[in-house]
């Protein structure tokens, strides 16, 4: 790995924990944390449990499945 490798390595695992914690931070109940406040609408709470159930054991398993057929 180069030096610019392990720089955007770097940038973005901070990036990401500063983010999450300024969203704990805001986050007091767990209304906030399961369903945003109440601020968001139904089919993008929706959605984001449907997407977060799907993962790469899934997508693996889809295209092993499909190669067997």
């Amino acid at each position: 790995m180069h030096s610019l490798d392990v720089t955007v390595i770097v940038v973005y695992l901070l990036a990401t924990l500063a983010l999450g914690i300024y969203l704990a931070i805001r986050t007091k109940t767990a209304e906030d944390f399961f369903v945003a406040g109440k601020r968001l609408p139904f089919w993008a709470i929706g959605m984001s449990l449907v997407v977060s159930d799907i993962g790469a054991i899934e997508m693996i398993g889809g295209t092993g499945g499909a190669y067997r057929r």
